[in-house]
C-alpha cells in the first residue's frame, strides 16, 4: 500500500524491511536490493536550505552506485546486487542532529513549532531531490527502466539510525532521535569522554549556573534538568531527555515526515518497563494508524527515571 510507486507499476511486492527498518525495497531470485544512505546534518539546516545542499547529495550517491555497479561486475554472488543497483539506483537521504536543531533554537520537541519545522525540513529535502533525480534522469535516457521511471533513481528518502556519524559530526543528536541524556559519559574504544550538552551548557553559562554542582545533580538523575528550580518550565521542555517526551509526540512526528519519506524510518520508542502493556499496545497501533511503515528498537528506562514512569500518551502538540 506504501510502496513506492515505481514498485507499485511494476508488481513489485517489498517482503520486509533491512535490520534498521528504514529500507524498504523489494528482493526475488532475480534481484537482493541496494540502497546507497547517507545523512544531511540539521544542526546547521538554515545554512544550507537555500544551496544546492540536497541537490549535491542526491548526485554524489548517484555516483557511488555507479562505482559500485562498475566494481562489483563479475564478482561471484553480488549479480542479484549489481542487477537491482543497475535497474533502479535507490538512495536513501537521511538526516542527524534533529533535537539539536530544536534545541540550539530554544524550541521544544513538544511543540506546535516543532512539527512545522519538521515538515518543512523533510519537504525541502524530498522537493531537492526529486529536482536532482529528475534532472538526472534527462541526461541518462539510456537506463534499463527509463520509459517508466520519470526520475533517475527509484527511492530518495530513508531515515537511517547516525549514532556514530552523530558522535562525529560534533556530538549531535542521532537521526531523528531525541537526546538520551543532558550528561554522561561516553565510551569510546580508547577513552570514556564525558559529553556535556553543549546547548544546554550554554543556557546555564548565561544563567551563571554553569558549576560543577549542577552538572552533578543532573548526572545523578539520568541526564536530566526537570529538578533545576532556576530553569523556566519551557527551558526544562526544551532540554526534556529521550524518556521525558511524549512517545506519542514522536510517533506523531515520524508520521509527519513520512508523507515525504519514500522509503522508512529507524524510529526507536521508550517504554517504562512498568507500563501498562494496554498503552503499549495503543501506542503501537497509533504508529501502525498513522502511516509508519516499522518501528525499530524498544528501549526501556531503570527505576531511577522518575518522570518517564507514565508513558505519556497525550501529545502535547496537539492541544497547544
Amino acid at each position: 500500500r506504501q510502496a513506492p510507486e515505481i514498485f507499485k507499476r511494476l508488481g513489485k511486492t517489498i517482503h520486509a524491511s533491512n535490520l534498521c527498518t528504514e529500507i524498504m525495497l523489494p528482493s526475488d531470485p532475480e534481484e537482493s536490493f541496494v540502497c546507497c544512505l547517507s545523512s544531511l546534518n540539521l544542526l546547521h539546516f538554515d545554512e544550507w536550505k537555500d544551496t544546492d545542499a540536497v541537490e549535491t547529495l542526491t548526485l554524489f550517491l548517484d555516483s557511488v552506485l555507479d562505482d559500485f555497479i562498475e566494481k562489483a561486475q563479475g564478482i561471484p554472488y553480488l549479480e542479484r546486487a549489481v542487477r537491482f543497483a543497475r535497474r533502479y539506483r535507490a538512495i536513501g537521504i537521511g538526516v542527524l542532529g534533529w533535537h539539536s536543531y530544536l534545541q540550539s533554537k530554544g524550541i521544544p520537541l513538544e511543540s506546535a513549532e516543532a512539527l512545522f519545522l519538521n515538515n518543512l525540513i523533510f519537504k525541502t529535502i524530498r522537493e531537492r531531490a526529486e529536482e536532482a533525480s529528475r534532472w538526472l534522469r534527462a541526461r541518462h535516457p539510456e537506463d534499463e527502466l527509463a520509459e517508466v521511471m520519470e526520475r533517475r533513481n527509484a527511492t530518495l528518502l530513508a531515515v537511517a539510525p547516525t549514532k556514530s556519524s552523530a558522535f562525529i559530526l560534533g556530538q549531535v543528536s542521532p537521526s531523528i532521535e531525541p537526546y538520551t541524556s543532558n550528561y554522561y559519559l561516553k565510551d569510546l574504544q580508547k577513552a570514556r569522554i564525558p559529553f556535556k550538552n553543549p546547548f544546554l551548557e550554554e543556557l546555564l553559562r548565561q544563567k551563571g549556573k554553569d558549576e560543577e554542582r549542577v552538572w552533578r545533580s543532573i548526572l545523578e538523575r539520568n541526564g536530566s534538568v526537570q529538578h533545576l528550580d532556576f530553569l523556566t518550565d519551557e527551558e526544562k521542555d526544551v532540554f526534556k531527555t529521550f524518556a521525558e517526551v511524549s512517545q506519542k509526540t514522536l510517533v506523531n512526528l515520524a508520521a509527519g515526515r513520512q508523507r515525504h519519506i519514500d522509503q522508512g524510518q529507524s524510529l526507536n520508542l521508550v517504554i517504562h518497563p512498568e507500563a501498562p502493556p494496554k498503552d503499549v499496545n495503543e501506542l503501537y497501533l497509533h504508529a501502525w494508524r498513522s502511516g509508519l511503515k516499522a518501528l525499530y528498537y524498544q528501549f526501556s528506562t531503570s527505576a531511577a527515571q522518575a518522570y518517564s514512569r507514565d508513558l505519556l500518551l497525550s501529545c502535547r502538540a496537539c492541544e497547544s
